[in-house]
């Protein structure tokens, strides 16, 4: 952090050292920002690559991924590495002030300028249809003398964060599967909520939170309520029924599912705190409306999750707990 500039570099290991035979993968995430006031405007920047769990050269390199991967990697020295890399961009700004906080995120991966190209040229330069891959995100709070109050929303178009080619994987995920092994030979599913890197809902959703937070004395309160629509998604199969995105047929593609699966849920929190000791306790209560379920859709190829007419399902969850917290003073050391 440089005053009014804010640059920041993280590495973000992926699955390693897989017993399953997968590739090697890591991530690298980036952040540019320029601070004016109490407002920041900047560039989000990831990249996932295969075959190396760590790269030095993207967690260094002060310029975004996509530089660093056609400047530094594969093109302009003449020891250009073999890669498999993807970057994905994102722009974001946040505004903060004491009694209030806005922000807003839109990342994008491919755009498709085809619909651009006149008709009359169409035979000569035939057509490509490349999904549109957007997600974005935009709330913030106020804080009312009664509490703070905030609304957040979120949503990502279908096929985003997804790989392109089934060979090559570099989906923004932890692992590149739907499914796993245990020792025992016993079949599992892993659920694309604990796999997803950044953004837990994946592709092809909306989501919508309202929340209220307040203190009194020494007791925190907080409460939710969440919506969520999501269609079929997979963080393992890119295209989902289709072999390539020319099959989807459609620059943009968006819940359109002829079922949906709808979450509803409820959160409440209460912290007491008096001196080192905290006391809190959790209560969710929901439903899941015609859940997504792992399907198969294309033989030998990874399942995608769709939502099932029918399948219903209560959500609930209680947690109660208690922590006390020693403070270590610190020893005036004596002056000589």
């Amino acid at each position: 952090h440089l005053g009014f500039l804010t640059y920041e570099s993280r590495w973000i290991q992926l699955n390693h050292n897989s017993r399953y035979g997968y590739p090697e993968r890591g991530a690298n995430y980036k952040l540019f920002a320029a601070n004016i006031g109490n407002a920041r405007f900047g560039l989000q920047d990831s990249a996932v690559y295969v075959d190396r769990n760590f790269d030095l050269e993207y967690f260094l390199s002060p310029i975004p991924h996509i530089g660093t991967q056609i400047a530094v990697k594969t093109t302009f020295k003449p020891w250009a590495e073999n890669t498999n890399d993807n970057s994905i961009m994102g722009l974001f700004f946040d505004w903060r002030q004491s009694f209030y906080y806005l922000y807003a995120q839109w990342l994008i991966d491919d755009i498709s300028l085809d619909f651009l190209i006149p008709e009359f040229l169409r035979p000569t330069l035939g057509e490509r249809k490349i999904p549109q891959k957007w997600a974005w995100s935009l709330g913030g709070y106020y804080d009312f003398a009664f509490g703070k109050i905030g609304f957040y929303h979120a949503g990502s178009t279908k096929y985003t964060f997804e790989r392109t080619y089934l060979n090559v994987p570099y989906e923004y995920a932890y692992y590149p599967t739907t499914e796993y092994q245990l020792s025992d030979g016993t079949p599992m599913v892993l659920h694309y909520l604990d796999n997803y890197l950044g953004y837990k809902y994946g592709e092809n959703n909306l989501a919508f939170l309202a929340d209220y937070a307040r203190r009194i004395g020494g007791i925190d309160l907080y409460a939710s309520l969440e919506y969520v629509i999501s269609g079929a998604k997979s963080p393992a199969n890119p295209w989902h029924e289709y072999n390539h995105f020319s099959d989807t047929g459609a620059y943009t593609l968006l819940l359109d599912g002829p079922v949906l699966e709808h979450t509803i849920a409820v959160r409440a929190r209460v912290v007491w705190s008096w001196k080192n000791l905290v006391l809190y306790t959790n209560l969710k209560l929901g439903g899941i409306f015609n859940e997504l379920q792992p399907v198969e859709v294309v033989v030998s190829e990874p399942e995608i999750f769709r939502p099932q007419a029918g399948q219903h399902r209560l959500l609930y969850e209680w947690a109660i707990g208690l922590s006390y917290v020693w403070k270590v003073k610190k020893s005036k050391s004596a002056v000589p």
